[in-house]
Formats: C-alpha cells, structure tokens, sequence
C-alpha cells in the first residue's frame, strides 16, 4: 500500500511530496488511517539530536519492533527530501509527526542498500505521543 503525502514543517522549513509505504504485512488501524488520510503530515519537532544517540536502536528497543512505515521521496523532490535526510542522519535525530493526541510517528533516518548504491529511506515507528 503506498501512500502519498505532502509533508510540511511547523517550522517553516520548505515542504516536500513523499511516499509512505507500509511495510510487511502491517496494517493501518482506525487511528493512523485517520490520521494519514489528511492531504499532508506535519513534522512538528525533532526527536534525539545527542551525539551519543544512537535514534534507531533507541526505537527498536522502545517500540518492541521494527519500522511500521517508510518514507520515500517522489519524482522530482530529491534534494528537499535528500537534505531533510542527511541533517537527520549526521545530526542524530528524527523528526515528529503527529497523528492524534495520543500517537506520534517517529521518521528515522535510514540509509538502505539496493544494489550497489545507498537509497535514503526513512522508516516510521509509531509511539505514544510524548
């Protein structure tokens, strides 16, 4: 299931259009489908930013769990998306996204392999808001 949103920044940070897509077989409960039906996300903080931070063994251990979501630009929005990525990965933090009082999504940065070339790729844990 792909889903494609606009994500846009709390902070004024210039906006991006991106995929999500579900991974294995999860599937979307009431909450999140609600909250991923709005025609764009909001990123409204960051997450971590401690050099000795390691974000993504922080959220396997917290969430009990792999990745729920991952975020993949789309045509034509690389460099947004590529900058986006690269101060998360260098500075040790994830960006929030809020889906309802109670639930965020955490988007970690990721660099997966495909072949012979890294492929930035944010993976999304969900967590309680807070």
């Amino acid at each position: 299931m792909l889903i494609h949103k606009d994500l846009r920044f709390a902070n004024g940070n210039p906006a991006f259009s991106c995929t999500l897509s579900l991974c294995k077989a999860k599937a979307l409960n009431e909450h999140e489908a609600k909250g991923l039906s709005n025609d764009f996300l909001t990123i409204v903080s960051y997450w971590g930013n401690k050099p000795d931070l390691n974000v993504l063994f922080n959220l396997h251990v917290a969430h009990g769990g792999g990745p729920f979501l991952r975020l993949l630009p789309r045509e034509g929005e690389g460099s947004a998306f590529a900058k986006e990525h690269t101060d998360c990965l260098n500075g040790h933090k994830a960006m929030v996204v809020q889906i309802d009082e109670a639930r965020e999504l955490l988007l970690a940065p990721v660099k997966s392999i495909q072949g012979k070339r890294g492929r930035q790729a944010p993976c999304c844990w969900r967590v309680h808001a807070g």
